[in-house]
């Protein structure tokens, strides 16, 4: 008998010890893993734990400063889940413990997830060019993205909930980098692009056309000689029509004048040479360029036709390097390294005509009767990874002579200048990044007029003339959404 009652008091014991009151959910015979049907909907979470308890005769025992209980949450798609499943589903941004006390009642302890800004900085790994439109991805244990490109200054930034993530960064014609990255706080993260090289056998290029189809030059052909010219790829794309002459195009059925240019966000009013082999800025000197038509971004937003952004080159912050290029239209020489290494960098390039030397040696007739120049300097200065300083000079001159004179000597009948001046300032603190710029930009068309205006120095004037000031804020907002596969 006393064994019996010695077996009762042991079993008692065990029941009361305070460990069977809290069992994991992993238990098989929780009500947590109870089957309930969920339509797809949207409540408060208050209002997800009510429906709950009504709909499955569950107590939830959770402590009210732990969570919002007042935040929405979208519960698709629906269907049949576990309850374990739903209230996880509910908590999403929480980390969720839940444990079964006997008959019906779960005790949920959940703790917010803290998000942190993960931001860095993509550049070339041997010149330190920063990069725009690397596209970077952060993918959790779960398969879960976040998604961004880096901005003009090579910066990317993310909000993102602690944890590990794979960071993998790709820009077309660079290998793709891929790296692992614990967040338990804001952190930077600095990622250098290697070019990526092919190894390709001989190739012999012969050509199939007769000698006689070169005589006419059409906008097919003229990708041939186009060299460094960019806009050649533009005149390519759908809804693009190009000029007879090669300096301009019409977009969507727009007009010529309809059309923006922008030069490291400068406004370049009168694009183009008098020569239609002449691409409109030195190909050296460019680093990307951007073309915008049918959908234009926020800060380009009231144009008609199409917008063209033209980003030159920062600067090797490495070594000095020295490019000459002779082609057809023009000679061009570009100059660029480091004056502070892998901090302040410069990059000066400059362009000229060389087919009018020729003039004197030929006829009259035959005579090309024009010269063109233009410049390009930058200096680039990284104050901090996030923080930089540019100051951009660009200037351009077509001359148009012709031998109006009594004695013989070439007379400027028309000549175009171009002229473009910016000082930027640009850096980020925490979620809140400002981007500041001062520039002067100017074109003037002079003509020769003299046989009409005799009471005059001979010349019509005309032109514009802009000074601006603009100041740009972007702040970061954490965005509850992402990518799972």
């Amino acid at each position: 008998m006393k064994s019996k009652w010695l077996l009762l008091l042991l079993w008692m014991c065990m029941v009361a010890r305070p460990e069977a009151w809290g069992q994991e959910v992993k238990s098989a015979n929780t009500v947590a893993e109870e089957w309930i049907q969920v339509n797809s909907s949207s409540a408060t979470v208050l209002q997800w734990f009510e429906w709950i308890e009504k709909s499955t005769g569950i107590v939830l025992s959770y402590n009210s400063a732990q969570m919002e209980l007042g935040e929405v949450c979208r519960i698709e798609p629906g269907g049949r889940m576990t309850v374990e499943e739903l209230l996880h589903r509910i908590l999403s941004g929480y980390q969720v413990k839940i444990a079964f006390v006997p008959p019906r009642k779960l005790v949920v302890h959940a703790r917010k997830i803290e998000s942190y800004d993960v931001s860095g900085t993509v550049s070339e790994v041997d010149s330190e060019e920063r990069l725009y439109g690397a596209v970077v991805t952060l993918e959790d244990k779960d398969g879960k993205q976040w998604n961004t490109i880096s901005n003009g200054k090579g910066i990317f930034r993310l909000h993102v909930p602690e944890g590990t993530y794979t960071v993998k960064t790709s820009y077309m014609g660079y290998t793709p980098q891929v790296q692992s990255v614990r967040v338990t706080r804001d952190c930077f993260i600095r990622t250098r692009m290697k070019p990526l090289l092919f190894e390709v056998e001989e190739i012999t290029v012969e050509s199939g056309k007769r000698e006689n189809e070169l005589g006419e030059l059409t906008p097919s052909n003229l990708l041939a000689f186009s060299g460094g010219d960019l806009f050649s790829q533009i005149w390519i794309l759908p809804g693009v029509t190009s000029s007879l002459a090669g300096q301009n195009f019409m977009v969507d059925g727009g007009g010529y004048d309809e059309n923006l240019l922008l030069l490291d966000g400068v406004p370049v009013f009168h694009p183009g040479h008098f020569s239609s082999l002449l691409p409109v800025f030195n190909g050296d000197a460019v680093k990307n360029m951007v073309f915008h038509k049918g959908f234009f971004p926020t800060p380009l937003e009231g144009r008609i036709s199409s917008v063209t952004e033209v980003n030159l080159k920062e600067g090797n912050k490495k070594e000095h390097v020295r490019t000459l290029t002779l082609d057809m239209p023009a000679a061009s020489v570009m100059l660029e390294g480091p004056i502070i290494k892998n901090k302040l960098s410069y990059m000066v390039g400059a362009r000229r005509s060389w087919l009018d030397f020729f003039d004197s040696l030929l006829s009259e007739e035959n005579r090309l009767n024009h010269s063109t120049y233009d410049y390009n300097a930058k200096l680039s200065y990284n104050l901090s990874p996030v923080t930089t300083m540019n100051f951009l000079a660009y200037g351009a001159r077509d001359d148009y002579h012709l031998p109006i004179e009594e004695n013989g000597e070439n007379v400027s009948v028309l000549r175009w200048d171009n002229q473009a001046y910016q000082l930027s300032f640009a850096t980020q603190k925490g979620r809140l990044g400002n981007s500041t710029a001062v520039f002067y930009s100017t074109h003037t068309n002079r003509a020769y007029m003299g046989e009409i205006k005799e009471d005059t120095d001979g010349y019509v004037h005309s032109g514009i003339k802009s000074l601006n000031v603009t100041t740009d804020f972007l702040k970061v907002r954490r965005c509850g959404y992402g990518m799972s596969r």
